[in-house]
């Protein structure tokens, strides 16, 4: 268990098979919820009886309209031969 700095959590790292992981998070939160049902937790920890604060549920932000793009003009082949390349092999 490690404390964050500057946050009011902790962070819990579990090692172990995904069974033993499993076993252990719902060992930690069942401890975690025995503690703040008691009142051990210290002050400032709201009760498991209190209802959490509703939260605003997300919204999206606006989408920002882009303008209509106009087609690209349609180039024809350049007549011109490339560069370096001459139609006479005889020179």
């Amino acid at each position: 268990v490690q404390d964050l700095p500057g946050y009011e959590e902790a962070l819990c790292t579990l090692l172990g098979t995904i069974e033993a992981r499993v076993k252990a998070a719902q060992q930690f939160l069942t401890r975690v919820e025995q503690v703040v049902a008691d009142g051990s937790a210290g002050p400032g920890v709201p009760s498991l009886r209190q209802p959490l604060p509703a939260q605003e549920p997300y919204a999206a932000p606006p989408r920002r309209e882009e303008p209509q793009r106009s087609p690209e003009p349609v180039r024809s082949p350049d007549p011109s031969p490339a560069f370096g390349v001459s139609s006479d092999w005889n020179t």
